[in-house]
């Protein structure tokens, strides 16, 4: 298993909405995704090659 912690920008969170949907939904290497104040971990079951993910950040407030 590996798990990936990634920590969110100031400012910005993660958009939840996503994580009540099936693993599928996100790639099928993915076992779990937990959404923190400020950071989202990914377990992943395994990695057996290099593939490239995308999470777009949604901006919490405007910054000026």
């Amino acid at each position: 298993m590996v798990i990936v912690d990634i920590k969110l920008l100031s400012g910005f969170t993660a958009d939840t909405s996503l994580l009540g949907s099936s693993p599928q939904t996100f790639a099928p290497l993915v076992e779990r995704v937990d959404a923190g104040d400020d950071s989202v971990l990914v377990y992943l079951k395994e990695v057996m090659r290099l593939r490239r993910h995308t999470c777009p950040p949604v901006q919490d407030a405007r910054l000026e």
